[in-house]
């Protein structure tokens, strides 16, 4: 039995024998103009429709099923550059896995004949390379995504990265900061330009994104309440379609993200602050301020959007000076949620703070702090009940 059906590719249908149906593909044509057809199989004529459809719409995306000379490598790289819609840190982040980790370790291999074993050993090869086991899984998610996309396009017949087995990995546990700690870094940066940057990382727990992305329309200080809407992000260089446009405001990644905070007394002095020193600069170079993005509460001294990397070298510069535990500016934000969870502030409330997707993101971030305190109660309640 054999079926047509004419699209952007060209499909056939067959059953070549009991339990096995052959889709043929038209995918483009050779030198002289004659077809050149894939095949794709099926254990029902139900399934083997399916993938000639996926083929096909895979066909208008400019993705064909997969020849037995492709390789995963040559796939990435038309994969990666289709991906438009991705935040351009993940973009980066993305480019980079695909770069260094998964085509020199699966990059030869043919694309339509990769199995989960392969993937398996590539992984194990690269711990004993030396990388680290959280790495290689990122890389296992960013193979999985593309072959998702291979398999719903009919270019291959199964996910062989998500059929594979992830590494264990150690949970990550979040920096411990003490409140004498936070109250010196703080003294620290008092009178600089990173005051209230630091300040609001200290007490409301923000990521860096956010709080560079931050907005006075999101501000109001008079009520003590400011919005989190989005976060900044440099353009990477190759995704720039106009020179002067280097940075952009991207939505939050999920819902949880998007919140209102209340700003504690000292922030809102901090920010009153910085919004009179930024007046003082506009006023001060006049015509020169410029803001590629209007309305931002933490620019430079020209209106201009604040660099991230530019700015945690400078914060860590800061804590050295004053003799300090050097630590990462993401520091700030475990110090913020530690403090409050030390402080008796329920698990769920600092979840919502932090703008974490699941409450079970928080609670395994700060596992040790919150056993900490588990020990503190239970010791707390036997000296209750032992001393009367």
């Amino acid at each position: 039995m054999t079926s047509r059906r004419r699209g952007l590719g060209e499909g056939t249908i067959r059953e070549r024998r009991p339990g096995q149906w052959e889709a043929r593909v038209t995918v483009g044509f050779d030198a002289r103009g004659r077809q050149v057809r894939r095949s794709l199989y099926g254990k029902s004529r139900a399934d083997a429709v399916a993938k000639m459809n996926a083929a096909i719409r895979g066909l208008a995306l400019g993705v064909a099923p997969a020849s037995d000379r492709q390789t995963v490598g040559d796939f990435l790289a038309t994969w990666i550059e289709g991906k438009t819609s991705i935040r351009p840190t993940t973009m980066r982040r993305y480019r980079s896995l695909i770069k260094y980790q998964l085509i020199p370790l699966l990059g030869r291999a043919k694309l339509a004949q990769l199995t989960p074993q392969q993937v398996n050993i590539a992984m194990r090869q690269a711990v004993a390379g030396g990388l680290a086991p959280r790495t290689v899984n990122h890389a296992r998610a960013v193979l999985r995504a593309a072959l998702a996309d291979a398999q719903r396009w009919g270019t291959v017949a199964r996910n062989a990265a998500a059929l594979a087995e992830p590494l264990e990995v150690s949970a990550t546990r979040a920096a411990s900061v003490r409140p004498e700690e936070a109250r010196a870094i703080l003294d620290a940066f008092r009178g600089t330009e990173l005051e209230a940057v630091v300040g609001t990382a200290l007490y409301l727990g923000m990521r860096q994104g956010e709080i560079l992305g931050l907005r006075w329309d999101d501000v109001d200080l008079e009520r003590k309440v400011l919005r989190v809407t989005g976060a900044l992000h440099r353009i990477p260089r190759d995704q720039q379609s106009d020179p002067e446009v280097l940075f952009k405001i991207l939505e939050p990644k999920t819902k949880r993200s998007r919140r209102t905070l209340r700003i504690p007394d000292p922030l809102v002095a901090l920010l009153t602050v910085q919004r009179q020193r930024q007046c003082e600069a506009r006023l001060r170079i006049g015509s020169a301020w410029h803001e590629p993005i209007a309305g931002l509460v933490f620019t430079r001294s020209t209106g201009h959007p604040v660099e991230a990397t530019g700015m945690t070298h400078r914060f860590e510069n800061g804590l050295s000076r004053a003799g300090l535990t050097v630590r990462r500016f993401h520091d700030l934000r475990h110090a913020a949620a530690t403090l409050m969870l030390a402080s008796g502030t329920e698990l769920k409330v600092v979840s919502t703070v932090l703008g974490h997707s699941t409450i079970g993101i928080t609670a395994d971030t700060y596992a040790d702090v919150l056993q900490e305190l588990h020990d503190d109660a239970a010791d707390r309640l036997t000296r209750l009940i032992t001393t009367g």
